[in-house]
């Protein structure tokens, strides 16, 4: 029983403190969120009456205990000097002092008094007759009459008398006591008005620093308010609204960057729809005519009758519509992938002068056919990167400059080594670019033939999209590198890419396909 009853206790208990700590859990939780949910505006104006409510009580303070002192200093200090003047003036007949008060003093009847007594703490001479002789009886007397100095307070019908005591000395003897006092009435009274005075200004001057405060905090924060409203309507609206901006009176403070923050996040944003829907066009528009013609070479193979030559013909056709089909598409999967952050690489050592002259060794048989000669220009040079990858960036590099040089001209593929790593390029001696393009070349769908002049890509076998000069981009972007293009009309083109020796990025293959460059131009 005893047993049973003590473990019911403890469990009692122990579900006791749990309630408990449960209570106190949704208790803190619920304050958080009540804190949460206070506007910004209130928590400034909150926290800043707050510190100042602790600065007024600290300087009020210091004020009221600085007067205090000062006032009682004053008041000690005059009964000093009255003292003073009272003990040059005492005179001794027979060994008694006496002093002609009315000679020395002037007091304020009721507020002041000045006595002198001799050694039994009689009276010797006196402002008058309105003090107890409670008074003559204190301490005080009793231990200036023992030859100590000393000030007291002493309560007089319930108001404070400040009494200065001093012995009387003749030739090292004392002989008697000066008395002299005040009131300190007005003292009081001028502290107690003090006093009321700040009970009432303080709170009063809280309440209009906390409401000024307010307003302050609505006129800083009204730009956010507008940044929130404007957001809202883009999350509504969507781009429709892209093209507003936020405006604000200061902008070079707190707010006015965090509105050019956000202005500069629009416009970034604003482009990317705009490019969006660029290149969602211009995709419709290059599968649209591969697309075409797939159906009018079908429907007139459905129709009419032909010999098998005609056929082959045909279906040959169909092949390069459906592989420009497949090569633009895996374009656009492989720049998806790369805008997505899905593009990896596999990280291995490569013999970049080996590699150059095996891409560019494949190109010789083509380039003997086209009146172009493809050069290497290599130094031994090792890096760390993706195989695959970098023959895809020859290719496609390569495939442009075929693409716009005419017969009897050179490109010249080389790499060599650099204090950043590795620099590779290909360069041609075609018509150029114009410089207006440069800026434009690794944009997707953008091309720039007539700055080019006709090239063997001009509704020929090597028609391009726009996109290897974007997949290129990607690739060496990948490797931790930068592509550049420079050009001059007339002369040629040279696309330079500079690589680290080490690329950055963990060991994983993203495939991007082979020959995707073959007919794509920049």
């Amino acid at each position: 029983m005893c047993i049973s009853a003590r473990c019911a206790a403890r469990s009692m208990c122990h579900t006791s403190r749990s309630a408990s700590r449960q209570c106190a859990a949704r208790g803190t939780s619920s304050s958080a969120t009540m804190a949460k949910r206070v506007p910004v505006r209130w928590r400034l104006t909150l926290w800043y009456g707050g510190l100042l409510a602790l600065a007024l009580v600290g300087v009020c303070g210091t004020l009221y205990f600085s007067l205090r002192h000062e006032l009682y200093q004053a008041l000690d200090d005059g009964l000093g000097r009255e003292a003073a003047l009272a003990l040059a003036s005492v005179t001794v007949d027979q060994g008694q002092p006496s002093l002609d008060i009315s000679a020395i003093s002037n007091p304020r009847e009721g507020e002041q008094f000045l006595r002198l007594t001799d050694m039994s703490g009689q009276p010797v001479a006196d402002t008058g007759a309105s003090l107890t002789s409670d008074v003559i009886a204190s301490d005080g007397l009793n231990l200036a009459l023992r030859g100590v100095g000393n000030l007291q307070w002493v309560a007089i019908d319930g108001e404070q008398l400040r009494v200065l005591s001093e012995p009387v000395r003749v030739d090292g003897h004392v002989i008697g006591a000066i008395q002299v006092g005040a009131f300190g009435t007005h003292i009081s009274e001028t502290l107690e008005l003090l006093k009321l005075l700040l009970v009432v200004v303080v709170p009063l001057a809280l309440v209009l620093a906390s409401g000024g405060g307010l307003w302050i905090a609505g006129r800083a924060l009204a730009p956010v308010d507008r940044l929130t409203r404007l957001a809202a309507a883009i999350a509504q609206h969507g781009e429709q609204n892209l093209s507003r901006r936020l405006t604000t009176m200061m902008p070079d403070d707190e707010i006015g960057r965090l509105a050019r923050t956000f202005n500069a996040m629009l416009g970034r944003l604003d482009d990317a729809f705009q490019q969006q829907r660029r290149f969602t066009a211009d995709a419709a528009h290059e599968m649209r005519t591969p697309l075409a013609l797939l159906q009018s070479q079908l429907e007139v193979a459905i129709v009419q009758e032909r010999d098998p030559t005609e056929d082959q013909i045909v279906f040959e056709t169909l092949a390069d519509d459906l592989g420009r089909l497949t090569r633009i598409t895996s374009a656009l999967l492989a720049l998806a992938r790369g805008d997505a952050g899905e593009l990896t690489i596999t990280r291995e050592s490569i013999d970049l002068a080996e590699l150059v002259e095996l891409v560019a060794s494949q190109y010789d048989a083509r380039a003997e056919e086209e009146g172009v000669a493809v050069v290497a220009a290599t130094s031994p040079l090792t890096i760390v990167g993706d195989e695959d990858l970098l023959i895809q960036l020859l290719v496609n590099l390569i495939e442009n400059s075929l693409r716009y040089s005419p017969a009897g001209k050179q490109i010249t593929v080389g790499c060599r080594p650099i204090a950043q790593g590795a620099q590779l390029w290909v360069a041609d001696e075609g018509r150029g670019i114009a410089a207006e393009h440069l800026p434009h070349l690794f944009e997707r769908f953008y091309r720039v033939a007539d700055s080019r002049g006709r090239s063997r890509a001009s509704g020929g076998e090597h028609a391009g999209a726009g996109l290897g000069l974007s997949i290129c981009q990607l690739i060496v972007t990948a490797h931790g590198g930068t592509i550049e293009v420079a050009s001059t009309l007339d002369l040629g083109t040279t696309v330079t890419v500079t690589l680290p020796a080490n690329t950055p990025g963990p060991d994983s293959r993203f495939p991007i396909p082979i020959g995707i460059g073959n007919r794509e131009s920049s």
